[in-house]
């Protein structure tokens, strides 16, 4: 959250918790991106981009539905 907090953008892989463990680092993320209007990016399976909110980024993918994806509902 601190490199969140100094605008950095975060990526997190995941993929060695619990889809009920990274769901609340997700939230958690989120939430702080929230609070200092940046977004939340899924990148993968149980891959998630956190960005400050002067960071532009680019992508093919729709930007996800709510601030906070479900693992449960992307998980394969």
């Amino acid at each position: 959250m601190q490199l969140l907090q100094a605008r950095k953008v975060v990526i997190l892989v995941l993929d060695q918790l619990s889809t009920d463990k990274a769901q609340r680092v997700v939230d958690w993320m989120a939430g702080g991106a929230c609070a200092i209007d940046g977004q939340t990016f899924w990148v993968a399976e149980k891959t998630f981009m956190f960005v400050p909110n002067q960071v532009d980024i680019q992508s093919q993918r729709p930007a996800p539905s709510s601030p906070s994806p479900s693992l449960k509902d992307i998980s394969t």
